[in-house]
């Protein structure tokens, strides 16, 4: 595999990766939406997720559902 200038390792990699806000946003959320088992995936989480994705890093305020909210102040 190619990895960029100054990126030696796949530690080195995905720090870089997880330091650009909105890849942080979009990982965690999918990270948390997964681990609650209970719940069922619908087209709308994954739009929620694409918008608050560009929104939560760049934005002062943000309204979402009581879903999303959930897991972007409670669990991120």
């Amino acid at each position: 595999m190619i990895r960029p200038p100054g990126l030696n390792s796949r530690e080195e990699l995905t720090d870089f990766l997880m330091s650009m806000p909105s890849r942080h946003v979009t990982t965690m959320m999918k990270f948390y939406y997964l681990q609650d088992i209970k719940r069922g995936w619908t087209i709308d989480d994954l739009r929620d997720i694409a918008a608050l994705t560009a929104a939560i890093p760049y934005c002062d305020i943000v309204v979402t559902d009581n879903k999303a909210w959930d897991v972007a102040v409670k669990r991120t």
